[in-house]
């Protein structure tokens, strides 16, 4: 297998529902999360945001558990009142929602790829529901490429949107192939392929 193609089973059965008579896949990849492009995040294999998020959890149980304990005690706490209830259960609150958050994120990017055909250009989601977005050869635009860590890149594919939800692939592997797959879809060269030809 190539190192511009690499899907799971699951992820390149997915791609291959997608896939029109004709069309050829010339890069195919999942993308990473770049909180995973630090090295800690390699070494460890585990989400800060959610570690910190549920401790924060924890800590706003322990204490609204403090604040119920002392109500029904009669002593006196620090945080006691409506104030204290407010504060600990909107940290609470915060965190948990962040906690989801950040779960849910990570799911949907293990469930997802980027692929390049001869055609278009595709972003797939399989979970929670599949969506496919997709962007024909005659929408691409310009092609470059921002190198994040060796290896892993952005590589942006459309003009005049600044956002990148619409405009680029994120934290590619391989970003050299990914680049080199949409420029041959656009029918741009890189300069190291003119000096070749």
């Amino acid at each position: 297998m190539s190192a511009a193609i690499e899907l799971a089973p699951e992820l390149d059965a997915a791609l291959r529902t997608q896939l029109r008579e004709g069309e050829v896949v010339a890069y195919a990849r999942q993308p990473r999360m770049q909180r995973d492009l630090h090295a800690w995040g390699r070494i460890w294999r585990f989400d800060t945001e959610t570690a910190v998020s549920f401790l924060g959890i924890l800590l706003a149980g322990a204490g609204l558990g403090n604040w119920v304990v002392g109500e029904i005690r009669g002593t006196e706490e620090p945080f006691h009142g409506p104030l204290g209830c407010f504060f600990f259960g909107s940290f609470l609150l915060t965190n948990s929602l962040h906690l989801w958050s950040s779960v849910h994120e990570r799911r949907v990017n293990t469930q997802s790829l980027y692929a390049v055909t001869n055609q278009r250009v595709l972003r797939i989601a399989t979970w929670p529901k599949l969506k496919v977005d997709a962007w024909e050869a005659s929408a691409v635009t310009e092609v470059s490429r921002r190198d994040i860590k060796p290896g892993y890149g952005n590589v942006r594919y459309l003009k005049g949107i600044y956002s990148h939800d619409g405009n680029a692939l994120m934290f590619v592997p391989a970003p050299e192939a990914c680049e080199s797959a949409v420029r041959a879809l656009l029918g741009v060269t890189t300069p190291q392929e003119s000096q070749l030809a």
